[in-house]
This record gives structure tokens, sequence and C-alpha cells, in this order.
């Protein structure tokens, strides 16, 4: 496996780190380097776990604070991953979009909640006014980081990531419009909340089993 570029998303979601509450135990799925355990870790006491694909992130994620760090890459059957360990919260950030059967990835992780446990999940939305206009004229390029990054497999909208979450067995607790924007775009911050799927660049969700299934 080749190098890889560790700073390309070397960021921590806000959104994300502040549905997690402190104390709590969380596997962070797709935690690239770490930044996002480490702030957990010292800012709210939690005790984290990662899992991720190239061996020399997780390396950084462990010296970042995690606990435990399973090399796994998440395209591969998931029945091949050995986790025993219950979480109060599961992160998905920015990952489901990168995965060829993210509604499988979810089911096995859901199954290492613990009783009342809470996943948390960000996904881009396709739907921002930018690519609807780029879209209607024709033009689906990729791009290195974003809404398009080239890696992305899965694209959603509002209304497809609440059918997601629902033919999965879990209901939304909690949703934020997360617009990460230059100052000069500030009018977005604005915007999300006056029509939410057109001004939204990336919705961050809380999530809860239906039923305990």
């Amino acid at each position: 496996m080749g190098s890889v570029d560790n700073s390309k998303y070397a960021h921590i979601n806000t959104a994300v780190f502040d549905f997690v509450l402190p104390d709590s135990s969380v596997l962070d799925v797709g935690c690239w380097t770490g930044d996002l355990g480490r702030k957990l870790v010292d800012a709210k006491k939690c005790t984290v776990d990662g899992v991720d694909v190239y061996p020399e992130v997780l390396k950084e994620a462990k010296s970042s604070g995690y606990r435990n760090t399973y090399c796994f890459n998440l395209n591969d059957p998931v029945n091949e991953l050995v986790i025993d360990t219950k979480y109060d919260f599961i992160i998905f950030a920015d990952v489901l979009e990168h995965i060829l059967q993210p509604g499988e990835i979810v089911d096995f992780f859901k199954d290492r909640l613990k009783e009342n446990g809470k996943i948390i999940v960000s996904l881009p939305n396709i739907a921002f006014i930018l690519y609807r206009l780029k879209h209607l004229f024709g033009n689906f390029d990729y791009k290195d980081v974003g809404v398009m990054d080239s890696t992305h497999l899965r694209f959603y909208t509002l209304k497809t990531m609440n059918k997601f979450f629902e033919e999965r067995g879990l209901r939304v607790v909690s949703r934020v419009c997360y617009n990460e924007v230059a100052p000069q775009h500030s009018f977005l911050q604005i915007l999300k909340h006056l029509w939410p799927t057109l001004f939204t660049l990336q919705f961050v969700f809380l999530l809860e089993t239906v039923n305990g299934r």
C-alpha cells in the first residue's frame, strides 16, 4: 500500500465533537490520524478506539491517545473484523460516502453500541446550490476534497440520508446544518437555516436505534 497524504482529512468537525458527551467510550470509524480523538480525550476525558485502513495513520492516532486501533478496509467483508467492545458513541465522520456497502457497515457497528448508545454521522450534501447549478449544466467534476471528492462512491441529499437511516433502524435525535466556509461566504450561515437542503454543505446527525434493533 502506497504512502498517503496525512494532511488531506486532518480536521475536526466541531458538530461531531459537540455531540459526544464527556467521559464516554467512543469508536471513531475512519479515524485517520486521530485529531478528533485527541480532542475528545483531552477536552472530554473520553476513551477512544479507532478504525482505519492505513497503518501509518493509525500509528499517529495511537500516539494521539487512542486506546485501541483496528487496521481494516471498510470495503472488505465486515465479518472479518473482530471488535468485542461496546461503545457509548460510534462515529462515522465523512466516512459512509467512501464505502461500497455503507448499510452493511452501519449494521455491523450498530451491534457494538451499549444500551442507549448513539451513532454520529456526517455526510456531504450533493444538493447544495453550487452543485445543483453545476450539474444542471452537465458539469460533474471531481475534486481532491469536499463534496465532490474523487474518492466518494456515494452521494446523498437530505432526503436520501433520512431514508438510509430509516432503513437501518435508526432515528434522528438531532441534526446540525454544518458549513465550514471561508469568512467571505459567511452569508451561508444564515441561509442554511432558511433553506437547509439548498444552502448546507454537510449534515451532521445524532442517531439512536429504534426499538433496540
